[in-house]
């Protein structure tokens, strides 16, 4: 890959599942679970949290089939050439394949044929990694990427 004279991140996606949880709802829940923690439980996750919803996976769902989504929409919506791709970072708090990385799963998107898609047979050398770690996955491959950002072209 050739250096950028403008490197910086392009575009961004999200991608939520549609199905969630009202936090006041689990707080009750929970409440009525543990009669010790009951007292505790009243304003956890909406006001010591801020959250209203929280969002879960469907059985359909997984970390790697949300990760090919949100990649999927990304290139389509933003128009993102995925030649002047050079790292995809992966932050997630697990990993149902624990013999491939996410982002090897993604590289699919990256290499599909001309047919179906993106570069052909030409394919793509693209950087990255997984970073795989509860609250502190997404953040560090934030990180990670702002790093390859600022680094010297080779």
């Amino acid at each position: 890959m050739e250096c950028s004279k403008m490197p910086g991140i392009a575009a961004m996606q999200v991608y939520v599942p549609r199905l969630y949880v009202e936090q006041a709802d689990l707080e009750r829940h929970d409440a009525q679970s543990d009669d010790h923690y009951a007292t505790r439980m009243k304003g956890k996750y909406t006001k010591g949290l801020g959250q209203n919803r929280m969002a879960i996976a469907t059985d359909a769902e997984d970390c790697i089939s949300m990760a090919l989504t949100v990649t999927d929409m990304l290139l389509r919506n933003h128009g993102v050439d995925i030649s002047r791709i050079g790292r995809v970072d992966v932050g997630s708090e697990s990993n149902p394949d624990k013999s491939k990385s996410i982002k090897s799963h993604l590289m699919r998107l990256f290499s599909a044929d001309t047919d179906g898609d993106r570069l052909g047979s030409r394919g793509v050398s693209i950087e990255g990694c997984d970073c795989v770690n509860a609250c502190y996955g997404g953040m560090q491959a934030v990180f990670n990427a702002l790093d390859w950002l600022h680094s010297p072209c080779s």
